[in-house]
Order: structure tokens, then sequence, then C-alpha cells
């Protein structure tokens, strides 16, 4: 039987998989969006599915506890937030919000998939000390 501990740290791992995922939905979502309506070129809708796909493996090894996916999640954590703040693009897109009903989709889409989801993991993994 396992002890509390370790149902405990699994439940974590959960969440922060769960985190991981929710980045990668969003991403993957905002980023079919601007493919679809043309807004980005095919070059970049290919890099975003690589990264939906980086995102999801590391997802599948943090559930397992993977420490080597664990410390390059809180990396790519931590830059996801500062190099989307450092892309123009990103900051025009937001200057956007509720101009229209897509760009308010496809901001809310960016804030979850760059932030929220990104600084959520960061927070509960440092907060926790998970190794």
């Amino acid at each position: 039987m396992p002890s509390w501990a370790s149902l405990h740290q699994h439940s974590l791992f959960n969440l922060l998989s769960a985190f991981l995922l929710g980045s990668a939905i969003c991403l993957g979502a905002g980023g079919y969006l601007l493919w679809r309506y043309s807004l980005v070129p095919l070059s970049l809708s290919a890099v975003t599915v690589l990264t939906v796909c980086v995102l999801v493996t590391l997802s599948w090894f943090v559930q397992r506890g993977s420490s080597v996916a664990l410390n390059l999640s809180t990396v790519l954590g931590v830059l996801s937030v500062i190099v989307s703040f450092l892309i123009p693009a990103h900051a025009a897109a937001l200057d956007q919000f509720g101009s229209s009903p897509l760009l308010t989709i496809l901001d809310a889409l960016q804030l979850l998939g760059f932030y929220a989801f990104p600084i959520a993991f960061v927070l509960v993994r440092v907060a926790l000390r998970l190794s």
C-alpha cells in the first residue's frame, strides 16, 4: 500500500502535468486559429506544432515523476514568460484585446498558454521544492 506522502507527490505530478497540457492545448488552439485565419506564416505554425509536441511529451514524463522533465519544464516555464513578453507581436496582440471576438480568443489563449499555465507550474514546483 502506498504511503500518504507518495500519493500526495503523485497528485502533485498530475497537477504539474495538467499545467503543461493546459499550456499545450492553448498554444495548439491559438496556433490553429492563427494558421486558419492566415495571421502567421506556415513556418510559425510548424514551430507551434513542435512546441505542443514537446509540451505533451514533457507532461507525460512529469506525470511519471521524471526529475529531468521537471527541471526542463521549469526552465521552459520561465523562458515562456520572458520570451513572450519580449516578442513585439505578442505585445501588439494584447493591445488589441477586445477589439474583435477572434483577437480576444487569441489573446486569452496567449495569456493562458504563455503566462498563466507556465507561471502556475513554476510557482507550484518552487513552492513544493519537488526534485
